[in-house]
This record gives C-alpha cells, structure tokens and sequence, in this order.
C-alpha cells in the first residue's frame, strides 16, 4: 500500500511548493513509483511538472490537480504507487473537515517554515491539530504544548493558534 505525505502549512511562503519538488526526484531516484497531488490554488507543483515534462532525461510521474476535499479519495485510488506526496493549500481552518481526513489518512506529514513569527505560530496551528489526531512528528511533543496550555498561554499568538487547531480538531466530525 502507498505512504501518504502530505506536505501542508497553513501559511503561503512556508515552502510547501518547494518541499514538494525537491522529495519528487529523489523519491524516483531512489527507485519509488510517486504520485503527486496539487491541492494549492496557485498549482505551482503542476507548473514545475510541466516544465520537468519537457525534459525526456529525467525521471518522471504523475502530478494531478486536486481540491483538498477531493485529495484523500484520490489518492485511495491510487495503484501501483509507493509514495503519494500531496501539496496543500494554504489557509487550512477554511477546509477544517477536509484538513481533518486528510491528516487522518497521511503516513507522514511535513510542515516547512520560514523563520518568522507568522510561521512559528501557523505551525503550531497544524502541529498541534496533528499531534491531537495521533500524527505526532519527531520532536512534536516538544514544540508543541498541549492544546489546553497552548489556550491559556501569555501569547495572544500561542492562544490564537490553539483556538484554530482547536478548529481543526474539535470542530469536525470524528
């Protein structure tokens, strides 16, 4: 059965995109068969892949567009493939049901950012979500406090975080 990577940040500029291009390669180098899905409006995995297309000498997959409702049922019908590797859209909180699935269904989820405050606290955001859904990542439980802390926190950005992955989790059918 295929791993599932999901490589999502609630914030643009974070190197979703980036993170994305750069695992296609070596992934199929290494001799896995991927499958990417381009769940970002601005479908930037998709333009690198029509450029990489024109070049017969590289090693290639299938990149499809998706909607981040429609990409855990996509990546289901998925056959013959070791890696799924799916590029999220920004702003998460508006898809929270989908979000939710998704993490649900990944094997790994990479979170990229920039060092920045915005980046830190959309971040916190997704990794407190995912860490609540029992996708704790190396070294979560230490960036991360728990979710209750988290809300009652002297930051106004640690709260504002805690409330969206609060979102994210709480506020989606289980």
């Amino acid at each position: 059965m295929a791993k599932i990577l999901v490589i999502a940040s609630g914030k643009g500029g974070s190197g979703k995109s980036t993170q994305s291009r750069n695992i296609i390669p070596v992934a199929l180098a290494a001799g896995l068969r991927v499958v990417a899905f381009d769940a970002d409006p601005q479908k930037t995995l998709l333009n690198f892949h029509a450029a990489r297309m024109k070049r017969a000498e590289v090693p290639q997959c299938a990149v499809y567009a998706a909607t981040i409702e429609d990409v855990v049922g996509l990546a289901r019908e998925q056959r013959d493939v070791d890696l799924i590797i799916v590029d999220t859209p920004t702003a998460l909180e508006n898809s929270p049901v989908a979000v939710k699935q998704l993490l649900l269904a990944s094997d790994l989820v990479l979170i990229p950012s920039q060092p920045t405050t915005d980046d830190v606290a959309s971040v916190r955001t997704l990794m407190a979500a995912a860490t609540a859904l029992g996708k704790i990542g190396l070294g979560a439980t230490d960036f991360i406090p728990s979710l209750e802390t988290a809300a009652r926190d002297d930051d106004p950005a640690v709260r504002t975080a805690a409330a969206e992955a609060l979102k994210l989790v709480d506020g989606t059918p289980k």
